[in-house]
């Protein structure tokens, strides 16, 4: 369903075609003249954004699966280091560095003034905070995610170096995400990264058990029916995979009926910049 609501989000900024209907009630009334610097953005700022969280779902995802596979391994990996462990949780990791990656471009892109004005005085100003608030709202529950996915990753490593110095235990028991871990938003040593392109799953392959394929579907849908801390970690991952949904659900009809509003001028190509 998630996939399903940004996808279609895609297709009305991109392909500037009518959206299927979403009932009476979903769509907002949105009407069909607008100025050029909102349609502007709609294209420069928003469609961009809207393909982001769609990498950033992608990566929600292959952090659930993540999880899955460390519960699995943890109850089945007999190293002494547990080294497929280490494994998953470096595929965790690079999955959480490009979500962070991905949360900081569309942060920078929602800062910008001239695209989205703090005070609206028109009625297309106050459509282009409309969008922002919804956008950032989505950002918002999928960075929950990355401080759960962060948060864990610390506490593990933690763990291993209380055990590098003759005390502490590797099972993890603090609470995921309350200290700005390391690649969250909201850690002061990390500002803004305004270069670079959205990022998804691709290049990241699930770790291998022995010549066993791990296949992503299966995690992806298994019942988390253990009760390992990565298991409860996965759980807990699902119910915020529902909140980002609630957040898209919300943002969809906005993006179609701006997107569709703005057809004509988004189908125009971008002005070139002056020699």
């Amino acid at each position: 369903m998630r996939s399903r609501i940004l996808a279609l989000c895609a297709l009305a900024l991109t392909a500037q075609v009518p959206a299927p209907a979403q009932g009476p009630s979903t769509l907002p009334e949105i009407g069909r003249v607008h100025s050029k610097g909102l349609c502007t953005t709609v294209r420069d700022s928003v469609a961009p954004m809207v393909l982001g969280l769609m990498k950033s779902d992608e990566l929600v995802g292959a952090g659930h699966r993540a999880f899955l596979k460390i519960a699995d391994d943890s109850r089945t990996d007999s190293s002494k280091l547990g080294l497929a462990m280490q494994v998953d949780q470096l595929y965790l990791r690079r999955a959480a560095d490009a979500m962070a990656h991905n949360l900081r471009i569309i942060d920078k892109l929602l800062a910008d003034d001239k695209q989205f004005p703090k005070k609206a005085a028109t009625d297309d100003e106050r459509i282009a905070q409309l969008l922002k608030e919804q956008i950032a709202s989505v950002a918002a529950q999928q960075r929950k995610t990355l401080d759960i996915m962060n948060g864990a990753l610390e506490t593990e490593e933690l763990g291993r170096m209380q055990n590098d110095f003759g005390g502490g235990s590797t099972v993890m028991g603090a609470t995921a995400g309350t200290n700005a871990p390391k690649g969250s938003l909201s850690s002061p040593e990390r500002g803004p990264d305004p270069s670079g392109s959205f990022v998804g799953v691709a290049g990241l392959s699930m770790p291998q058990n022995g010549s066993t394929t791990i296949d992503p579907r299966t995690l992806a849908t298994g019942k988390t029916a253990g009760h390992t801390v990565w298991d409860r970690l996965a759980r807990t991952v699902e119910v915020q995979q529902s909140a980002i949904a609630g957040a898209e659900q919300r943002l969809s009809p906005t993006v179609v009926a701006i997107s569709v509003a703005c057809r004509e001028e988004l189908s125009s190509p971008a002005p070139r910049p002056s020699p």
